[in-house]
């Protein structure tokens, strides 16, 4: 078979295009040319001015919509937090006395009796409150302190009695850990 040779002489640059076709190729040239300049010049000025502390031309800040506008107050309040210990009155502790004193059961994979302390605060509120360690002495009527702290398997109970305090005594056998149980170092004494 016989192919003609290729000579591109023979085929000037813009031959086979229509003038349509030029002027668009040379717009969006001149367009991406005018863009890549834009966002250079744009980047320097902002660089400048914050070199400079000159403040910035409005033209380079960004646009605002209309519903940015109208929702700014929601987009930039702080929510406020949830406190889960609402019956402590945002303090770290309170005192309370005993009302009742018994056992629970846990959720469904674990099995024990958990003691529990149902406690009336200082600001006249009833809670249940988990007491932590192996035994305790704790009857009707004693008078604890109260820290918040929920037990994970046991539902409804948010606060603990804290161990060393007030009628509940520590525990002795504690050897690491004392500070949660409220034992001290006998050694130093």
């Amino acid at each position: 078979m016989f192919f003609p040779r290729f000579d591109p002489r023979d085929f000037p640059p813009f031959a086979l295009r229509s003038t349509n076709t030029i002027r668009l190729d040379s717009f969006l040239t001149l367009y991406m040319l005018f863009l890549f300049f834009y966002f250079w010049v744009k980047t320097f000025i902002r660089w400048f001015c914050l070199r400079t502390n000159i403040r910035l031309p409005v033209v380079l800040k960004k646009v605002v919509t209309f519903s940015q506008l109208l929702y700014k107050d929601a987009r930039f309040c702080k929510k406020p937090t949830k406190y889960k210990r609402k019956d402590l009155q945002m303090c770290p502790q309170k005192k309370g006395t005993c009302f009742r004193v018994g056992k629970t059961t846990p959720k469904k994979p674990n099995s024990a009796n958990r003691p529990y302390a149902r406690v009336i605060l200082s600001t006249k509120k009833y809670i249940n409150c988990h007491i932590p360690g192996e035994t305790h002495n704790l009857r009707k009527f004693s008078t604890v302190l109260v820290r918040g702290g929920r037990v994970p398997d046991i539902p409804g109970i948010k606060y603990r009695v804290i161990r060393g305090k007030f009628d509940l005594v520590g525990l002795v056998a504690k050897k690491t850990a004392r500070s949660k149980y409220g034992v001290k170092n006998f050694k130093r004494l």
